[in-house]
């Protein structure tokens, strides 16, 4: 389920019946819409038992720790992402502003098989974040892909790329992700991609890494204008209508 009314980034609700799980928990002001509406979504279901973050970003990660308190879920997150949790990692100070502190329960390597609907494949795909996951159903070819790209349905576009970015790791990860081949996209921001997935994935491999530089960045201002204002509206950036809760 992709849950609505979740300010900072797309949430989605797996639910498994003996390991219900979410994917991401936006900014701490959503924790407790997220708790409300898994309660409603599904009254005879124990509280979600995992929260799987795709990295540190505080958009996706903000919720976590208040989470943890009000439904005792566990943190699991990448190696390369727990420092930078837990504000021990060497990382610029313009990149602890939106760093959320969290714990990590359980560290999770690249090719693990979670059991959850099935079995979820860990992917690493580092360059957003060093320890940047997505998230992979291969019998149902769904994949949640956090922020690989941002969704405008008709196109994926790159993300925001700070200075703990890797350019060329993010274009290694890019062409990963295009050799998965999945049928559907469930992307940390902007609508979920349910066709022409393998012609916007390869247009966005073809574009490659963010361009540098001043004009570069003067160039992208209006669209992380756009984004930025997203992360605070009931519906996604797209600005495509959503139920309260969506099958996924």
């Amino acid at each position: 389920y992709l849950l609505r009314r979740i300010r900072g980034c797309n949430v989605y609700y797996l639910a498994d019946a003996e390991n219900p799980t979410l994917i991401d928990a936006g900014f701490s002001i959503s924790a407790g819409a997220i708790a409300r509406i898994i309660k409603d979504l599904r009254p005879a279901s124990p509280p979600p038992r995992w929260l799987l973050l795709t990295h540190y970003h505080v958009d996706h990660a903000g919720g976590a720790d208040r989470l943890r308190r009000t439904l005792g879920i566990q943190v699991i997150t990448h190696p390369a992402e727990a420092a930078a949790f837990a504000g021990t990692a060497p990382v610029p100070w313009r990149v602890r502003r939106y760093t959320a502190r969290t714990r990590a329960d359980r560290l999770v390597e690249d090719g693990e098989v979670l059991p959850i609907l099935g079995g979820l494949r860990v992917v690493h795909t580092p360059g957003h974040t060093p320890g940047s996951l997505c998230f992979h159903l291969p019998d149902a070819g769904v994949l949640f892909t956090g922020d690989q790209f941002i969704s405008y349905q008709d196109r994926l576009s790159r993300p925001f790329m700070g200075r703990e970015s890797d350019q060329e790791a993010y274009k290694a990860s890019l062409a990963r992700i295009a050799d998965l081949n999945p049928d559907i996209l469930l992307p940390g921001h902007g609508h979920p991609i349910l066709r022409d997935t393998r012609a916007l994935l390869q247009d966005i491999v073809k574009r490659g890494g963010t361009s540098h530089g001043f004009w570069a960045k003067l160039r992208n201002m209006p669209r992380l204008a756009r984004f930025t204002l997203g992360l605070w509206r009931d519906a996604d950036i797209t600005a495509v209508p959503r139920q309260d809760s969506e099958d996924a």
